[in-house]
């Protein structure tokens, strides 16, 4: 017996009621079950069978490797990576979809950026891997109104997401003394959010298994920042130790999180546009 590793990657936004009301336009019937999703799809198998072959790989989107965990770091890193800054800072600025934040040109700069030199870097690929097209097909995909995929939705459970999307690029780019100005943004961009607070003095809508610990943190160390800062990258759940004791990490993460705090966090994208 065998039991081949495998991956998908297709946008698949929850189901509203107008994508509902869609469906059964479409077909003539209700179907409670169904499901709105992209036109893009990927399906990567580990080329590993002990009874035979499957020729899933006819089909558009499927290919056999013999290594899936590469394709799954280039996913969680390129496309969940560059979904969560959309998400934290695009809901910040007011923006309810992902393709919302791709009409605000400053946001898609920030995100082919984070793409191309914070993730992109950091990855180890089989040849021939193209990050610069991965990359545009993704800023493409983020881009189709169709979707609507909601910046809360992928706001949601970011205590057990920022690990795998940011901070194994995070370590790798301090190793090597670059730049990771985007990826310290987002983290911002996460701790105002989980604060439970919006720019308006609205409350946000928190889905986190570690909510309420979150937002403790925040009315803990409200208003002193540096200490809040420090609050959250002590969190032994979300950071380790090494990056809450890496004073460069802390610093650029602090800076991160005040220019949000002063500038709000469309304008703090902009400004980091405008460095990149």
């Amino acid at each position: 017996m065998a039991f081949p590793c495998t991956m998908v990657d297709r946008i698949v936004p929850a189901m509203t009621e107008e994508s509902f009301a869609d469906v059964q336009s479409d077909l003539g019937v209700e179907d409670k079950g169904a499901i709105v999703t992209e036109a893009y799809r990927q399906w990567v198998i580990e080329d590993h069978f002990t009874m035979g072959r499957p020729e899933w790989d006819k089909v558009d989107g499927a290919m056999f490797v013999s290594d899936v965990q590469p394709y799954e770091e280039m996913k969680l890193r390129m496309l969940n990576g560059s979904h969560s800054i959309l998400a934290y800072l695009g809901y910040l600025a007011g923006y309810e979809t992902i393709d919302a934040c791709m009409q605000d040109e400053q946001f898609v700069k920030v995100t082919r950026h984070y793409m191309n030199n914070e993730a992109a870097v950091t990855l180890e690929m089989p040849e021939p891997t193209d990050f610069a097209s991965y990359a545009e097909k993704l800023i493409e995909r983020f881009t189709n109104p169709g979707l609507k995929h909601r910046t809360w939705q992928i706001a949601m459970d970011g205590s057990q997401k920022v690990p795998q999307r940011w901070l194994n690029a995070a370590r790798t780019l301090l190793a090597e003394e670059k730049a990771f100005t985007a990826i310290a943004l987002g983290i911002g961009g996460w701790m105002h959010y989980v604060s439970g607070t919006d720019e308006q003095g609205n409350a946000i809508d928190v889905r986190d298994p570690m909510a309420e610990q979150l937002k403790a943190v925040a009315i803990e160390h409200q208003g002193k920042p540096v200490q809040l800062v420090k609050a959250f990258l002590s969190l032994d759940a979300v950071f380790d130790s090494s990056l809450a004791a890496n004073e460069r990490f802390v610093e650029a993460v602090t800076h991160a999180y005040n220019t949000i705090r002063e500038q709000g966090a469309k304008q703090a994208v902009a400004l980091l546009a405008e460095t990149i």
